[in-house]
């Protein structure tokens, strides 16, 4: 198993801009070969970061994923201004699951 997790930093005012948007990419992901699981992660620490946090079965479906006319629909940072960015920073990070716990 492979995971992703971005770290954003929103700006304040816009969570639930952020929530409304990732709202709208779940369908879309459920599409991608190889996508487990989506999480939005809100901090309750102030000025923390936001975590997007995904599950692949493989590296290689995320990169497929990632290079695929879908993620570019799903990040399009230009055009109108409901398309831009809505976070001030971000930083993907990701992981090869090591040990899982589960019920």
């Amino acid at each position: 198993m492979f995971v992703s997790i971005n770290h954003l930093g929103v700006p304040d005012g816009r969570e639930n801009e952020i929530s409304s948007r990732f709202d709208q990419v779940k369908g879309h992901l459920e599409k991608a070969g190889g996508f487990l699981r989506f999480r939005l992660l809100r901090p309750q620490s102030e000025g923390a970061k936001w975590l997007v946090y995904t599950e692949w079965e493989t590296a290689a479906d995320y990169d497929s994923w990632k290079n695929s006319p879908l993620f570019g629909r799903m990040h399009p940072h230009h055009g109108s201004p409901h398309d831009a960015p809505i976070s001030a920073s971000a930083e993907v990070v990701t992981y090869d699951v090591v040990t899982d716990c589960a019920p």
